[in-house]
């Protein structure tokens, strides 16, 4: 039994159906993002987990719009700022010196 939960992105459900369902895209904050992909390079899904965050359909598309959400398969990353005990600030942005 244990063997058949699997993470949402090893999951057969479309992507969008699962959104459509929540109201909401989950995303990992930049601020994440070397973590994130050492834990799932090594097949830690489980721990990946702890870094998504729910954002609102609104907020989600706003971010895009803004060119501040970008996709490293199979995850989708947000480049506003974070902070550890307040979460996601959407309205302020994580920069890159390369841009």
């Amino acid at each position: 039994m244990r063997s058949s939960i699997v993470p949402m992105f090893k999951n057969p459900i479309n992507e969008e159906d699962f959104n459509s369902l929540t109201g909401f895209v989950e995303v990992v904050p930049s601020y994440y993002e070397d973590d994130y992909l050492s834990a799932y390079e090594e097949g830690n899904y489980f721990d990946t987990v702890k870094f998504y965050l729910p954002l609102a359909y609104s907020q989600f598309f706003k971010l895009a719009k803004m060119g501040q959400i970008y996709k490293r398969q199979p995850t989708v990353f947000c480049r506003a700022k974070y902070d550890k005990e307040l979460g996601l600030l959407v309205d302020e942005f994580e920069t890159n010196i390369l841009e």
